[in-house]
């Protein structure tokens, strides 16, 4: 009989979890219609699903026309929005995944943007691939599918932004925020200290 002391070992039951090939997961990204696609930010509930529509039609884009729209492109913005109309009706007919009403300029500033390469934006996400690869060992849990994210509220409010590119290092820059704001960082004097790889 059991007194007191002792040594108590916590045993990590394994966890087998199965994912779904590119193909069938831009069609049907969730597993079961209960679930939901990760919100990386909870003050726009629903982004996810939007950017993964327009994610598909962009897809289907560049299936197309072999590459990606050209950097503020309108007239190919608006050849996406299309694809993306088309497929989200597909799918509500056929039972997959859809949204109830599109963002139109979600979908609209995906096509716009596409090409750009933003240094912020691609740090993020390669942080987050590499937290993906220490997963392997199997401490942690994975992310389920897919991780949708976007920094759209960051872009200028008003719409007389001169994007014109200036062949230039700093085009994808201009590309989403304008020549005034890339103007601005250019003129600030900032020392940055302890930007490294440890933070």
């Amino acid at each position: 009989e059991f007194i007191r002391g002792g040594i108590v070992e916590k045993v990590k039951v394994p966890v087998e979890l199965t994912f779904k090939n590119l193909g069938d997961s831009i069609v049907q990204p969730l597993k079961s219609p209960q679930d939901c696609l990760i919100n990386a930010d909870l003050r726009l509930f629903g982004r996810a699903e939007q950017l993964h529509i327009g994610l598909s039609a962009l897809l289907e884009y560049h299936e197309k026309h072999l590459g990606l729209p050209q950097l503020n492109n309108e007239e190919q913005a608006k050849e996406v929005l299309e694809i993306a109309k088309k497929q989200n009706e597909e799918r509500k007919k056929n039972g997959a995944f859809f949204v109830e009403k599109l963002e139109e300029e979600v979908v609209l500033n995906i096509a716009r943007f596409s090409n750009a390469q933003v240094t912020t934006v691609c740090s993020f996400f390669g942080g987050v691939a590499a937290q993906e690869g220490f997963k392997i060992v199997g401490k942690y849990t994975p992310i389920q599918q897919w991780l949708h994210y976007d920094c759209f509220e960051s872009l200028p409010a008003s719409k007389g932004v001169n994007r014109k590119l200036l062949n230039g290092r700093y085009d994808d820059l201009i590309a989403v925020y304008g020549q005034e704001i890339v103007a601005k960082l250019a003129d600030l004097k900032i020392l940055m200290i302890g930007a490294g790889a440890l933070g």
